[in-house]
């Protein structure tokens, strides 16, 4: 766990780590997948936090019995079965970028953000990933009837007008 100060009260992210390799004073940071891995500009533009987050709760000391490590190597290891069974995927930034320093002052702009009562809550955040990435709670915006309806008084493909 790694908790900091948020506007309305302090917050706390957790991971679970599926293994993390420590070298000395350094720690890598290895997802194992059976599907695709996100790809490195998901993962630096913080659609794909979950390895750049768990480093910086190891950078913290948020695996107590590790201890704070500086975070190495962010790895997703794609376990296909295949004629390569493993593929061996790299996320931890390139020279001079900090993924890590970035994914978690992203996280606390957006905590800071939600904090702020006139934040509205959008189902529909970015669009361009719906039908990749989910919708868990869309049934309960009523989304899909809204997006099938359409705004009153716009028109239908018919020419009709919908609304009330």
């Amino acid at each position: 766990t790694l908790t900091f100060s948020a506007p309305f009260l302090p917050f706390t992210v957790t991971a679970k780590a599926d293994r993390i390799e420590a070298r000395g004073a350094v720690g890598d940071i290895i997802d194992f997948k059976t599907g695709g891995a996100p790809s490195a500009k998901m993962v630096r533009s913080g659609l794909a936090p979950q390895l750049t987050l768990t480093a910086a709760i190891l950078a913290a000391g948020g695996f107590t019995e590790l201890g704070p490590l500086t975070p190495g190597d962010l790895l997703y290891v794609r376990v296909i079965g295949r004629r390569d069974p493993l593929i061996i995927e790299s996320r931890g930034g390139k020279p001079g970028e900090d993924p890590v320093g970035e994914a978690l002052e992203g996280l606390k702009r957006r905590v800071a953000l939600f904090d702020n009562p006139t934040t509205p809550y959008r189902s529909w955040e970015r669009p361009q990933f719906i039908g990749t990435f989910g919708g868990d709670y869309d049934h309960l915006a009523r989304l899909w009837e809204w997006h099938v309806i359409g705004e009153a008084g716009e028109s239908s493909d018919d020419g009709a007008e919908s609304g009330s």
